[in-house]
């Protein structure tokens, strides 16, 4: 990352930012997510426990195991030729 902008809006007490109403997105390698969810750690066991084994849903409807790597769309860059 090499620069961002906050809107002043979303400033909070003390100079943070409210992330919750950013709603931020990652880069996982070739493929994107939505972060919808923040904690601090540690964690609680029960909670660890609730999300083990959870697959994320996907956002764009593909095959549970799709990926853009496996595609000719792909390039080294990681970006995409096509949305298809």
């Amino acid at each position: 990352m090499v620069r961002f902008y906050i809107r002043d809006d979303l400033y909070v007490p003390g100079g943070r930012i409210d992330f919750g109403a950013i709603a931020p997105v990652g880069r996982l390698a070739a493929e994107y997510t939505v972060v919808n969810n923040a904690f601090a750690a540690p964690l609680h066991a029960e909670v660890l426990q609730e999300h083990s084994g959870r697959r994320m849903e996907r956002l764009d409807r593909k095959d549970t195991y799709y990926s853009p790597i496996d595609t000719p769309a792909w390039s080294p860059s990681g970006s995409t030729t096509s949305l298809d």
